[in-house]
Formats: structure tokens, sequence, C-alpha cells
């Protein structure tokens, strides 16, 4: 399994109809940013956007990339590290 991760500005809350499905989700750019992250970790990794690695103040060995990702207007500069 792997795991992206990123930091930013979500829209969270519920959709559906009343006596319907309703479902809690996330939405934003932040939160599409993290599912394309994710999307590119193989097993055993974790991407990491190189703000998400920063804010947690994270000292682990990592390999720094630049992925361009769907529906992403701009590259994002990444930290991968293996478990």
């Amino acid at each position: 399994m792997g795991v992206g991760v990123h930091t930013g500005t979500a829209f969270i809350g519920t959709v559906g109809r009343p006596g319907g499905l309703i479902e809690l989700t996330a939405l934003g750019e932040d939160v599409n940013v993290a599912a394309r992250l994710a999307s590119q970790a193989t097993a055993g990794e974790i991407v990491c956007s190189e703000a998400a690695f920063r804010s947690a103040g994270l000292d682990l060995a990592s390999e720094r990339r630049v992925v361009t990702l769907k529906g992403v207007s701009e590259p994002v500069s990444v930290r991968v590290v293996r478990l």
C-alpha cells in the first residue's frame, strides 16, 4: 500500500438527499493533490508534498522529486519516504 500526504484547505460536508444516501466528503484543489499523490505512491512509499513535509518538521531520509499530476496546473515538489 502507498500513501499520499498534502496540506492545505479542504471543504468538508455531507452530500446527498434526505431519505437517500448521504456521504461525508472533502472537496478542493488540495484534496485533489493529496489523492493524486496517493496514486503516485507505490507499495511501501509515502509521497508527501514538500509543503506537508516541511510543516510536519520531519527529519526522515527521503528522495526529492517533482511530479506532474492530472488536474493540477503546476508541477508539485514532493518527498518520497520508503518504509
